[in-house]
């Protein structure tokens, strides 16, 4: 009976809700707390991914700030994908400029210092 009473108490104390989602499908919980505590938020992956499988662009910086009490409310589905944009964006500039790079290490390579590349 004991053992009954403390499960239901805990269920009762930790109520989670679903917060959102972002753009992988990952969902977002808070979980309420009693006694004046602050409440826990985290995120469940979707797929199976292990601690060190996780990437940059597994969780998106605007639910990151959310999970670390960096903003209060979730972020909105237009800003997530303002940030994938924008996100998409830099990797593109990125890539250029190592190409740009990579070209003119090969020209210097060749002895063609002092030539302009566009």
């Amino acid at each position: 009976m004991a053992s009954v009473l403390r499960t239901l108490r805990r269920l009762v104390r930790s109520s989670k809700t679903l917060v959102g989602t972002d753009l992988h499908g990952n969902e977002y919980y808070e979980v309420s707390a009693q006694g004046g505590r602050r409440q826990k938020r985290y995120v469940k992956p979707m797929g199976m991914l292990k601690a060190d499988q996780y990437t940059q662009d597994t969780i998106p910086v605007e639910w990151e700030r959310w999970l670390r009490w960096l903003r209060d409310d979730p972020p909105l589905h237009k800003e997530l994908q303002w940030g994938q944009h924008r996100l998409q964006q830099v990797q593109k500039k990125a890539r250029e400029v190592e190409e740009t790079d990579e070209m003119m290490r090969k020209h210097e390579a060749n002895g063609m210092q002092g030539v302009v590349i566009p």
